[in-house]
């Protein structure tokens, strides 16, 4: 087909298009594109960013699976100095253009976003935790995990780490915990029980590798300094460290199951002395 027969139109710029008064360097970039053989409508070209980024939920609705994740050790900061909190990273392939499209495998981490309510809790944890002397600022963690906020029944929200990948590489400590059958049969004919919980009993235990358990927030990276609830090995470590405590009380006046304990005492006359040989222990 020559040009004479091609079907020209012309292009037309009208007074709307000299509305927006704003400097053009300032104006944001955004394309489409096509990642991992999905359309995404809305990309955002940064060329200041050293990284790019893709959000978790886009991530999943591409049908991509967590497990193609891999972790990332030191995660990156934005301009306001505020450290991004990266799920992990992955290569996917990203297309550009409509005709004989340019395909390149580029490197994304893959960032969970939370909510401003979520975030106010993870900060009241961390400076909560920060007061108590449990977690201390790290700067080059060996390990790094991310946050998880699992909600409670008040409607509350409860900081926890996830451990996952500390956890496969740590050998498992078989040390045995106590049968809860013979727990409870071990309770019978007692006139007087009393039932303790050893609230936050885990964080009494000091950590000798501080810095494996390091996590990353909004406000920075963090390890515990005492054993935090969620490593594989804390219940057989805490079962270990009670029952060399109460060795003379177990099975006499006594049972513990990990941070749950039992006073018990065959004659209720008897029972404030069991107490206070707990007591004085504790």
């Amino acid at each position: 087909m020559n040009e004479e027969s091609q079907e020209k139109q012309d292009i037309v710029f009208g007074s709307q298009d000299l509305e927006r008064n704003v400097v053009a360097s300032n104006d944001l970039v955004v394309i489409s594109a096509t990642i991992a053989n999905f359309w995404v409508k809305k990309v955002l070209v940064d060329s200041g960013s050293s990284a790019d980024i893709i959000f978790h939920k886009a991530f999943s609705q591409m049908g991509i699976n967590n497990a193609e994740l891999t972790r990332i050790n030191t995660p990156p900061t934005s301009f306001s100095r505020n450290i991004v909190e990266p799920i992990g990273k992955v290569t996917l392939p990203i297309s550009l253009g409509s005709y004989e499209a340019s395909t390149k495998m580029i490197k994304f981490l893959v960032k969970r976003a939370f909510g401003n309510e979520r975030i106010k809790a993870i900060k009241e944890e961390v400076e909560k935790l920060l007061r108590t002397d449990y977690i201390r600022p790290v700067q080059y963690p060996e390990w790094l995990a991310n946050v998880v906020l699992v909600p409670k029944p008040n409607g509350k929200w409860r900081m926890c780490i996830d451990f996952t990948d500390l956890n496969k590489a740590c050998p498992k400590d078989s040390y045995p915990l106590p049968r809860i059958d013979a727990l409870i049969d071990s309770t019978s004919g007692c006139e007087l029980m009393s039932f303790l919980d050893a609230f936050q009993g885990y964080n009494q235990i000091r950590l000798d590798d501080q810095e494996k358990t390091s996590f990353v927030t909004d406000q920075g990276i963090f390890c515990y300094n005492v054993m935090p609830f969620g490593l594989k090995n804390v219940g057989a470590t805490y079962q270990r460290l009670v029952n060399n405590m109460f060795r003379e009380q177990i099975r006499r006046n006594m049972e513990v199951y990990i941070d749950d304990m039992v006073i018990k005492s065959q004659k209720k006359e008897n029972h404030k002395q069991d107490l206070q040989d707990c007591f004085g222990i504790l």
